[in-house]
């Protein structure tokens, strides 16, 4: 039980860190630039990033200067892996090559989807339809509602965008715009449209290609510790235990993935006690839709851009339940936490989700001496 609780610390230090410098140093700042609500504060633009710039300053500072920050000392917190100064491991890879690496392997993945659900778009009439990472969108603004489509409380604009990849229609969507809130803002509302334009419950493949993407670095990771994206990035995942090993045990490969979402847990807690299941759902389908425009060429890499921001849904979601300020304190603390992970592995050490699972992310060319 003890090695447990020594496991968690690490992890606990750091959420009590962001807790601590996010929350303090956030309120400070709005206060400065007098962006304070009722129930604590909302940060947007400059005075946002200079909150992420004190978080990332504080880790750098404590774990540079210091040896530790003000709960690593409290709770005695250390990784459980020894730095490369104490043992003779490969150097370890940078923070562009993994995520250079993570992207072409989300692409090739959404891209396989994409592909999938161009040839079930038109043969389902629009029952299964994906929006993709790499895609292309063009909107048409429309000035009627179709059939069995329900009007807003205040008609706003009406986009009737179609989603393409490489000229194959992979879904068609309609955004509605509601003024009704009277602070000058539009809220999108966003469904399905089959081919021919008419309103459906359809089927996202986005969700499935997420879990597949997650299957597939897992299986790959236990067989060869390479992925297609680290081949080409010339990196890949070793057992700290086992240098010389070809594979990496399954339970250590799963294990880091499930440790990088520790910095999630207490804002999917907070959410599940808020909306509900069903409401995550149904903020998650929102969060598919959101961000169309008039013509765009996106290219947006999966579980990436949904870890750095939190939807829009869940935030109003959590307004009209009363708890909105908990959601956006559980969710500075989630993404603190990536930033943390990001000045570690910037400095070239161990993130915290490898120290406490046993293994490492290491270039290959160090490892072979080529």
């Amino acid at each position: 039980m003890s090695g447990l609780a020594a496991s968690c610390r690490p992890a606990a230090a750091v959420l009590l860190d962001v807790a601590m410098v996010g929350i303090g140093g956030g309120y400070v700042i709005a206060l400065a630039t007098g962006e304070t609500t009722a129930s604590g504060f909302h940060l947007r633009g400059l005075p946002a990033l200079a909150l992420f710039t004190l978080v990332a300053l504080y880790f750098v500072v404590g774990k540079c200067t210091t040896g530790g920050t003000v709960w690593d000392r409290l709770l005695r917190a250390r990784q459980t892996i020894d730095t490369d100064e104490i043992r003779d491991l490969p150097l370890r890879a940078g923070v562009w090559r993994r995520l250079i690496a993570f992207a072409i392997d989300s692409l090739v993945i959404s891209l396989l989807f994409q592909l999938l659900a161009a040839g079930l778009f038109t043969i389902t009439s629009g029952r299964v339809q994906m929006r993709g990472d790499l895609n292309t969108t063009t909107c048409v603004t429309r000035t009627t509602l179709p059939d069995g489509e329900a009007p807003p409380a205040a008609a706003g604009t009406i986009h009737d965008c179609s989603i393409t990849l490489f000229g194959l229609p992979t879904a068609r969507v309609l955004q509605i715009g509601d003024t009704s809130a009277g602070d000058g803002q539009t809220i999108m509302r966003s469904s399905w449209l089959t081919p021919d334009g008419h309103p459906i419950d359809a089927l996202p493949l986005d969700g499935l290609a997420m879990v597949a993407l997650i299957l597939a670095l897992v299986l790959m990771e236990c067989r060869s510790g390479t992925t297609l994206g680290s081949r080409i990035t010339g990196i890949r995942v070793i057992d700290a235990a086992a240098i010389d090993s070809a594979t990496v045990p399954p339970h250590k490969v799963a294990g880091r993935y499930l440790a990088v979402l520790i910095g999630a847990l207490p804002l999917l807690a907070v959410a599940i006690a808020t909306i509900g299941p069903q409401g995550i759902a149904a903020v998650a389908g929102q969060t598919v839709l959101a961000d169309l425009t008039s013509r765009t060429v996106q290219c947006q890499p999966m579980l990436l851009s949904t870890l750095l921001k939190l939807p829009d849904g869940l935030s109003d979601a959590a307004e009209a339940a009363g708890s909105g300020w908990l959601v956006e304190a559980c969710a500075l603390l989630a993404q603190g936490w990536i930033l943390f992970l990001i000045v570690q592995i910037a400095t070239k050490r161990d993130p915290l989700y490898d120290g406490l699972v046993g293994t490492a992310v290491v270039r290959v060319k160090d490892r072979t001496g080529t």
